[in-house]
């Protein structure tokens, strides 16, 4: 792939409108990790439904926008689990063996890697709803 292809494909239309509506979650993210924290990934699944209700007649992009900005508002994880990561950059200069140090890492990379899969799921699901909500105009013989 040719670098003009490659930014291309990073100037798509697709990435500015996930990158949008994933950023347009964040703030509601962070608002919901403070007052119910089991429920941060609801304004990641409303941003999607909003993308595939604007995108419901191309769904195939649709959803292209939705699972990206599934991850865009899944980054947020990094910020909720924080502390996690505080605690790997303390320990990977310690004088523990390789195996050790590797337990300690391994199992708040996971957390975090699943917090972005649901956070991307989210998106996803929302992104369906929206292109499923297709408002139906009355026919002209009923008016």
């Amino acid at each position: 792939m040719t670098r003009s292809a490659r930014l291309s494909v990073l100037a798509d239309s697709v990435w500015l409108l996930a990158v949008l509506a994933g950023g347009a979650a964040m703030p509601f993210s962070i608002g919901f990790y403070r007052y119910a924290p089991s429920l941060t990934s609801v304004p990641v699944f409303a941003a999607g439904i909003c993308v595939g209700y604007y995108y419901r007649h191309q769904s195939k992009r649709a959803i292209r926008v939705g699972t990206r900005a599934g991850i865009i508002g899944g980054i947020l994880s990094l910020w909720e689990y924080a502390a996690a990561f505080e605690l790997l950059t303390s320990e990977i200069g310690s004088s523990q063996s390789v195996v050790t140090t590797a337990m300690e890492i391994v199992p708040p990379l996971l957390v975090l890697l699943i917090a972005v899969g649901a956070a991307t799921l989210q998106g996803f699901l929302g992104t369906l709803v929206g292109v499923r909500t297709v408002r139906k105009r009355p026919s002209a013989e009923s008016t």
